[in-house]
């Protein structure tokens, strides 16, 4: 009697990169792989690091892998929300470094107007400290107005940037990661600028008398 061989089957690979900018859209829970490059290392923040792929930004919480800034990462993982930030989280079995690529320019944006639209992605701002410094877990924090409306500033001790200047009144221009952690549960709340490192702070002007 003649008898069939088995056809041996492939395990499926990873899906084809898609646009961060699709990923944002998925539902919680959803699978995605992205391409992207890194805007800093994977543990700049207790949530992970961040990634653009030039559609828009997202934070990347690996487990079990790092990357490096500068690194272009391919990642396959679940979509979900930290704190409302919206967060592709990575086991580090499915983390690819597969090039490295510069900063992208940093996008222009008022204090009021870093928002949910520039979330994980790197801005530029320019403002008044109106409040601050605070202490904080994560680091130390400041308000910047431009007028628009007040952003929150958060500076990491692992930055090393010198905060000396950084007093009531004085103007301060600077590039940094836009991320959020809302704990109201509005999911509109809690943005912040996070700047990586001191070449990321371009004048820091004290008040004047």
């Amino acid at each position: 009697v003649a008898t069939s061989t088995p056809v041996p089957t492939s395990s499926p690979g990873p899906s084809a990169p898609v646009s961060v900018s699709d990923v944002r859209a998925l539902p919680d829970g959803a699978t995605a792989t992205i391409r992207a490059t890194a805007l800093t290392d994977s543990s700049f923040t207790d949530g992970g690091g961040y990634v653009d792929d030039g559609t828009r930004g997202i934070a990347l919480l690996v487990t079990d892998g790092a990357f490096a800034r500068g690194d272009v990462v391919e990642a396959t993982g679940e979509v979900d929300d930290r704190f409302s930030q919206r967060t592709l989280r990575v086991d580090g079995g499915q983390l690819a470094i597969v090039g490295a690529a510069s900063d992208p320019a940093p996008l222009p944006t008022t204090t009021g107007g870093a928002a949910e639209a520039l979330e994980g992605r790197l801005v530029r701002i320019q403002g008044t400290i109106v409040d601050g410094p605070t202490e904080l877990t994560t680091g130390v924090a400041f308000d910047l107005d431009d007028g628009s409306g007040p952003v929150r500033v958060i500076v990491s001790a692992a930055t090393a940037i010198d905060l000396g200047p950084w007093v009531h009144g004085a103007q301060v221009q600077l590039v940094g990661v836009l991320g959020q952690r809302d704990s109201t549960g509005s999911g509109t709340a809690g943005y912040r600028v996070q700047p990586r490192d001191q070449s990321d702070v371009i004048t820091v002007v004290p008040p004047v008398g």
